[in-house]
């Protein structure tokens, strides 16, 4: 069984651009309400997120995953559960996503915490998209 990056985060345009990156293809990834498999990636709808009941199929999905990357938005308030990155056993990195030219909900030190609460430890990858939705920097913070 092929081993992909699962990536789950609470925007869904977000996720499918940092996917798309991970892909290395121009074709956009297209748009559906379940999880979507991808040569690389598999992408978790944010509904998945907002479902008490649809965490046990996150979780279920690990079985499938070489490593999770957790993303948190600076334009979006949503939050991730308490703790909900610590049950997983393969590899979790975090990812801090936002857009060069939107005004930020909440800052980068917020993002930090945010995923250090749900058990996701330093560093962080910090993703920049431009209007065009291809990012512009991709680097570790802190």
């Amino acid at each position: 069984m092929k081993k992909r990056i699962l990536i789950v985060g609470v925007d869904d345009d977000e996720n499918r651009k940092v996917a798309q990156t991970i892909e290395a293809t121009n074709q956009p990834i297209r748009k559906l309400a379940n999880l979507l498999y991808t040569n690389k990636t598999i992408l978790v709808p944010s509904a998945y997120l907002e479902c008490p009941w649809m965490h046990k199929h996150i979780i279920a999905l690990q079985q499938e995953a070489s490593e999770v990357l957790f993303l948190v938005s600076l334009n979006n308030k949503k939050r991730y559960p308490p703790g909900f990155a610590r049950v997983f056993q393969v590899p979790r990195k975090g990812g801090i996503v936002s857009h060069g030219s939107r005004q930020a909900k909440k800052t980068s030190e917020q993002a930090e915490r945010e995923l250090m609460e749900i058990g996701c430890m330093p560093p962080y990858q910090s993703i920049v998209f431009e209007e065009s939705n291809v990012p512009i920097s991709k680097k570790e913070a802190k």
